[in-house]
Parts: C-alpha cells; sequence; structure tokens
C-alpha cells in the first residue's frame, strides 16, 4: 500500500472552494488586498474563497452566541477569523504562511478585557471556531484522504488555535491588569480627595469607587505584621463583607502593607452585626484588623476610616491577644492619643508621683480609678480592691497628697490620666534618671 505523504493533503487542500450560501451574498474578506494576494499565491484562488467563506461563517457563529452584547468588536474578530483558517490551511499544505494580525488579536483581547469578559469565555468562542472549521475539513477532505494522512488535520488545527489562544489571553490578563492598575489608580486618587475634603463630583466618584456615597460606610483597616497585601488581604477583607448583607466592599491598597476598606449599603449596622463583625477570625494567620464605627455620606466614608486609623495606632501601640479591635472598645484612648509622647507627659503632669513605675504607685492608680469608676464609693471600691473600708480612706488621704492638683478641682482630667496608664502601661511612667 502506498504510504500517505504531505502531498496528498496538499492537494485535498488545493481542491477547496467555497460552497453555495442561499439567500445571501458571497462573503466578503476582512483581510487586505496584499494579504490576500499572498495567500492566493501561496494557496490558490480556490482554498482562499473557501477560507473567507468559512471565516464568515464562524464570525456569524461567534455573534449569535454572544448576541446579548452590542459591543462586539465584529471586524477584528472577522479579521481574526479570516486569518487563522488562512494560516490552518497553508500550514496543511507544506507553507509558511501567516497573516500579520497581532494587533487584531489585541484588539479582542483588549475589548474582552475592558469589557469585563471573562477570558474562558473568549477561549470558549475560539474553539467554537476550531471545532466548526475542523468539522468541515474533515467533511471536505475526508472522502479523498487515507486516515493516517486525515489525522493530521486535527492536530495541525489544534497548534494553530493553541498557539492564537496563548496569544490571546496573555494580552487579555496584560490588558486586565493595566486596567485594573488604572482603577486602583483612580479610586485612590478619589478616596484621598474624600479624605481631604476636595470638591469633587459626585457621580463620578460613585463611578470610580463602586459604591453609593449617600449610604452608610464602615471603614476597615487591615495590616499584617511582616507584610501581606494584595489578594491575600483583600480576602480577609471579604470575610468582613460576608458579615454584612447587601454590603458593597471597597478596598484600597495603601502606604505601609496596609489595606483600607469600606462595607457600604443603605441600612446602618445593628448591634448584631458589629458584634458579628467583630467576631470574624482571618484566615490569613497573624492579620490584624481594627473596625470604624459606621456613619452615613461622604462625611461619614471619610470618619469612619479616620476613626479605624486612630484604633489601629492604639493597638499597635499596645498590642492585644485579638486579631479585630473596634473602635468603640478603645474610642477613649483613640481619640485623644493622636501623639504618644504627648499621652506620656499628660498622665506624668496630671498624676505626677502616681505615675511612677513601682508597685505603690501602680496601687494607688488601681485604687483612684475604682473610687471614680464606682461614683466615689468607698465601700465599692473597698470590695473591687478586696480591702477594708479605712484602708480605702487611708490610701485616698494619702492619694490627694501625692496628686499635682486636688481631686475636686480635676477630677475628668485625672480620670482620664488614669485610663491611659491603663492602656499604654509602661510607656507612660516616671522612670529614674541614669547616673
Amino acid at each position: 500500500m502506498r504510504k500517505p505523504a504531505a502531498g496528498d493533503i496538499a492537494a485535498a487542500i488545493a481542491a477547496l472552494s467555497p460552497g453555495p450560501r442561499p439567500r445571501a451574498a458571497s462573503a466578503r474578506a476582512a483581510l487586505g488586498t496584499d494579504a490576500l494576494e499572498e495567500a492566493t499565491r501561496v494557496l490558490g484562488p480556490g482554498p482562499v474563497a473557501w477560507a473567507v467563506e468559512w471565516g464568515a461563517r464562524a464570525l456569524e457563529t461567534v455573534v449569535l452566541k454572544e448576541s446579548e452584547r452590542t459591543d462586539l468588536p465584529v471586524q477584528a474578530i472577522h479579521r481574526s477569523c479570516e486569518a487563522l483558517l488562512l494560516e490552518i490551511l497553508a500550514r496543511l499544505s507544506g507553507h509558511d504562511f501567516q497573516p500579520d494580525v497581532t494587533d487584531t488579536y489585541r484588539q479582542i483581547a483588549a475589548s474582552a478585557a475592558e469589557q469585563a469578559v471573562p477570558f474562558d469565555t473568549v477561549v470558549r468562542s475560539m474553539r467554537e471556531c476550531q471545532r466548526l472549521w475542523l468539522e468541515q475539513l474533515l467533511a471536505r477532505m475526508g472522502p479523498t484522504l487515507p486516515a493516517e494522512a486525515l489525522a493530521a488535520v486535527p492536530l495541525t488545527v489544534a497548534e494553530v488555535m493553541d498557539s492564537t489562544i496563548t496569544l490571546v489571553v496573555g494580552d487579555y490578563l496584560a490588558e486586565r491588569e493595566r486596567l485594573a492598575e488604572g482603577r486602583a489608580a483612580w479610586q485612590r486618587a478619589t478616596v484621598q480627595a474624600i479624605l481631604d475634603r476636595r470638591p469633587l463630583d459626585i457621580d463620578r466618584a460613585e463611578r470610580d469607587l463602586g459604591l453609593t456615597l449617600g449610604h452608610h460606610h464602615t471603614g476597615i483597616v487591615l495590616w499584617r505584621p511582616g507584610g501581606a497585601t494584595g489578594p491575600r488581604l483583600n480576602r480577609v477583607a471579604a470575610q468582613f463583607a460576608d458579615r454584612l448583607p447587601g454590603a458593597t466592599l471597597l478596598t484600597v491598597t495603601a502606604e505601609g502593607d496596609r489595606l483600607w476598606a469600606w462595607l457600604s449599603r443603605a441600612l446602618r449596622p445593628g448591634d448584631r452585626e458589629r458584634k458579628a463583625l467583630t467576631s470574624v477570625r482571618p484566615a490569613l494567620a497573624g492579620t490584624r484588623a481594627v473596625i470604624g464605627p459606621s456613619a452615613p455620606g461622604a462625611d461619614g466614608f471619610r470618619r469612619t476610616h479616620l476613626q479605624a486609623l486612630d484604633t489601629a495606632r492604639v493597638v499597635e501601640a499596645t498590642p492585644t491577644p485579638d486579631d479585630v479591635t473596634d473602635w468603640h472598645t478603645v474610642s477613649l484612648p483613640a481619640t485623644v492619643s493622636a501623639d504618644l509622647e504627648r499621652v506620656r507627659w499628660y498622665v506624668q503632669e496630671t498624676l505626677g508621683p502616681l505615675a511612677k513605675d513601682d508597685p505603690t504607685a501602680a496601687e494607688h492608680r488601681a485604687t483612684l480609678l475604682s473610687y471614680l469608676e464606682t461614683g466615689q464609693s468607698l465601700i465599692r471600691t473597698a470590695e473591687e480592691q478586696h480591702v477594708h473600708r479605712n484602708t480605702i480612706v487611708y490610701r485616698m488621704h494619702r492619694i490627694e497628697e501625692l496628686l499635682p492638683a486636688p481631686l475636686s478641682e480635676q477630677r475628668l482630667q485625672i480620670h482620664l490620666a488614669l485610663r491611659l496608664a491603663v492602656q499604654y502601661g509602661a510607656r507612660t511612667w516616671h522612670r529614674p534618671q541614669a547616673d
């Protein structure tokens, strides 16, 4: 038996010609004159006309399947279909002919990326064209080619389509990344304009951010000591969004490996929902998150974020075992402690000798704080301190002697200093000067 040769396939390709198109005019070529003339020189007029015909039919298939989209780059798809089919025919015939339509592929990829079309949809459309062309080639060439020669047809079609799909998907992903970076930059700029209270176009700001500024906003700041940004912290942010049904999540990467996030929706979160947010356990170990109080409107968007930043400052200065900290639990130090050095000065000036780093001063501070928070009740203070009432009387007498100002004149200031001392601990104590 004669061994099948490449010439068998070339002869079958040369015999191709377009079929009739009932109720329609002949398909028009999409490629330029130079490309078609070169293709005709390599393949002959019949195969080129066949490629033009089935390139157009592939376009019809794609348009039909994507009929809901009105922004398809039809001309680019048409050119790419025609070019791919001519390349397949040339390769099957043993020729090296490849129309230069790289820019066309990029146009298709860019259009899909801009319209947020999933890349698997793009790939599926290309595979549909591959299936259609292979079906037609096998139908036309099957009766004249031996099985051994016919087996080369699907392999060649797959090779051409696979390399093109790789190119298109690469361009698509690159364009998606470029668009994402541009969108992120616009979002950061818009967020900063809101935080700076600069005038802005509300409609455009809402389009940039993807949320309604008139809604209630809950600010969250996330970070992970040691560094973790991008998708890893975004996945943690998504955990919080899952706890607030109907909320829109906005995330912005900030300096210092931090992620700023907002949860926005029409209804203000209730108490149960706030508790659900604080009960989140970040999936990424070591992640810290702080939550600002919910507030409405553009001013609320700014306020909740700044209060979350205040909370983060307290958490970093006084580490706690909790992964998630709500502003309400540290509202006092978060509000008055913008500068830890000034907090130390305030505590030391207000408490005087009571700010020393020794057991007696610590005992006096605990007694005085209990006295103030029990409504200046000697009996309840004694119960909380587990001592006799007379001991509290003696301590309070000694405390009054040590305080720089009378308790009756500066009760609020002294109470605040004690709470700050509890929050920041050793960072606020007087320390003996080195000799």
